[in-house]
């Protein structure tokens, strides 16, 4: 496919603040949330606008692009590589939001948003828009947020507004000024993310921020390909960049390591360092394998899905269990791969002055995310069977 490098290119601006993302990244894990000084590089340097409208002021890179920028972020820090994705996901967010709301929102530098998918808030309506309720875990970047997103069932008093798909479920959009951040984010990987828990309390939300999955026609500026994606292509499968980076830092830190390290155990008998060491080579060509062909497959999939919705065509079952099944394994294979680097380096690997304990502890909280744990690879595993999927989010 042929990708659209934007005038700015994204991945240049990620080598350009990497040296500001690596020195902060012990105080991002110590206070749970990403350094302040590591927000502001992001933001200057445009990464929470690339998946905005161009007409709305931001880049609109393709797919591809995208997961190039947040798989590069991930080889210097996992935790920078997910708010990456999140947050920037924030352009994405106001396909269904009325034209004039959506200039306003988008203004400026326009939102950094944060937010979840589970379906957990209670939005009851009243004149002109929704009084919204609710806790939700997992508000990844909402320390450093500008507005924060819930998924909300509707009700008409204490009735459940029911629609021909089922429940009425909405986005509720809210600034972060009437929102409470719950310190929950007491975590083993991820730890920067500042993925804490959120709270509405009877926020007013007006009508136009609470925004359906369907049924609302799409703005104007919201018309390009990229808005005509499978919602998993880039708000999902962007988990699956994050952990092929990880493994690929994990890698690059192991192929230094190996230059001078030799095993205590029998460095006395036999001085060579790792590099020269079959078991090491063993590894190495097993992780580099499973990095290299699960990125191969991934991209293949998230290319041939960008190859129909810039042509203007549907993208089928097929098309969507095949990227399903890709997400899937780039993340497992990512983990193995992580796992077969830590190995390899032996007892220093897991001390806190190593990054290789970071990697494999960010991997696994990464292989948790339910769009691409192991329950996913059994999904796609009964859509490759021709069965229907589990999770109505690979429809949407």
């Amino acid at each position: 496919m042929t990708t659209t490098e934007s005038p700015r290119s994204p991945l240049e601006a990620v080598e350009a603040i990497a040296p500001i993302v690596r020195k902060y990244v012990d105080e991002s894990e110590a206070n749970a949330t990403l350094a302040r000084p590591v927000v502001e590089a992001m933001m200057n340097a445009g990464l929470f606008r690339q998946l905005t409208p161009r007409s709305l002021g931001g880049e609109e890179i393709d797919p591809i692009t995208w997961l190039k920028t947040v798989e590069a972020m991930a080889r210097i820090d996992g935790s920078a590589a997910w708010c990456t994705w999140i947050n920037g996901c924030s352009g994405m967010l106001g396909t269904q939001i009325p034209e004039a709301e959506c200039e306003q929102l988008y203004a400026g530098p326009g939102p950094i948003i944060s937010g979840t998918f589970f379906p957990i808030g209670r939005a009851v309506a009243e004149e002109g828009g929704y009084r919204v309720t609710g806790r939700w875990p997992y508000a990844s970047g909402s320390k450093h947020a500008t507005h924060a997103w819930g998924c909300c069932m509707v009700f008409d008093g204490d009735s459940p507004r029911m629609t021909p798909g089922g429940p009425d479920l909405r986005l509720a959009l809210a600034a972060m000024t009437d929102v409470a951040t719950i310190d929950t984010w007491h975590v083993s990987g991820l730890i920067g993310t500042g993925s804490h828990d959120m709270v509405f309390e009877n926020v007013f939300v007006p009508e136009a921020y609470a925004v359906p999955f369907a049924g609302r026609p799409r703005n104007r500026h919201y018309t390009g390909p990229l808005y005509r994606l499978p919602l998993l292509t880039v708000f999902g499968y962007s988990i699956c960049a994050v952990a092929l980076g990880i493994a690929q830092h994990a890698i690059d830190v192991m192929l230094e390591v190996a230059r001078t390290k030799v095993p205590a155990a029998v460095a006395a008998t036999d001085p060579k360092p790792l590099r020269e060491r079959p078991l090491f080579h063993a590894q190495l060509s097993e992780a580099v394998s499973l990095v290299r062909s699960a990125r191969a497959w991934l991209f293949e999939a998230v290319g041939e899905t960008w190859d129909l919705a810039t042509a203007g065509e549907k993208v089928d079952m097929e098309v969507r269990t095949n990227m399903y099944a890709a997400a899937a394994n780039a993340t497992r294979s990512s983990r193995q791969a992580v796992e077969l680097m830590y190995l390899a380096g032996g007892g220093s690997a897991n001390y806190l002055s190593s990054p290789l304990q970071r990697c494999l502890r960010d991997i696994h909280a990464v292989s948790q995310h339910t769009i691409t744990s192991p329950q996913a690879a059994q999904d796609a595993g009964a859509m490759l069977a021709g069965l229907p999927p589990v999770s109505p989010l690979v429809m949407l």
